[in-house]
């Protein structure tokens, strides 16, 4: 028998497998998770992109999961991990139910961050299902920061912001509203309200409005 027949299929073989590896790895990496973190918010605001939160004070954090096409078996635990200012690591964990097959819930928790940095992971029965990491920053030292509970105020903020014009010629910075900038955070959606005091804490001031204020 002549050998290069033996070693033909042997080679055909080696070559069918290694295309099966290659083209079977993105399918299996492909299939969908069975829980995400979609979004995070750290801080009062309508939306990520604007939250406001203090450096250094208990803060509202908003995660939002999204279950896979199968949802999930059983519910979980869902920790933020901060460092504070002294470098010691802080982690707050609270639970979240089951979720149906692309169920979007939004888990509310908190934090004391005193850097940028900010990991959330979620849990079902002990097993890491989704993690996020990432830098957010916070109102700059010396700043207050105003919660408005309701219908959003535009004005607010560039009125708050605006130096106070005396009578006199010889005003100093004594007539100025405050050294540093005023911050407002419009918070219209009455489910996302911190239910623990202590998450208020970064706010200097509270403003309820007569407004229609958004309830879910």
């Amino acid at each position: 028998m002549n050998p290069r027949a033996l070693v033909r299929p042997a080679v055909l073989l080696v070559l069918a497998a290694a295309l099966l590896s290659v083209f079977a790895t993105p399918g299996l990496a492909q299939k969908p998770p069975r829980l995400k973190i979609e979004e995070v918010q750290v801080g009062f605001g309508s939306v990520p992109l604007v939250a406001e939160f203090k450096s250094g004070f208990w803060t509202p954090v908003y995660v939002y999961l999204k279950a896979g096409p199968d949802g999930t078996d059983a519910g979980g635990r869902l920790t933020v991990e901060t460092a504070d200012s002294d470098e010691v690591r802080g982690r707050y964990t609270v639970a979240f139910p089951k979720l149906e097959p692309e169920e979007i819930f939004m888990v509310q928790t908190y934090t004391k961050p005193g850097r940028t940095e900010c990991n959330v992971t979620a849990e079902i029965n002990g097993k890491i299902m989704a993690t996020d990491q990432r830098d957010v920053n916070s109102v700059a030292m010396g700043d207050l920061l105003f919660v408005v509970l309701g219908s959003p105020m535009p004005s607010l903020k560039p009125a708050l912001n605006l130096k106070q014009k005396g009578n006199g010629e010889d005003e100093d910075d004594s007539s100025y509203v405050h050294e540093g900038r005023c911050r407002v955070a419009a918070m219209g959606d009455v489910s996302k309200l911190p239910k623990l005091w202590f998450a208020y804490e970064p706010a200097d001031l509270v403003i309820l409005t007569t407004g229609s204020v958004i309830a879910s």
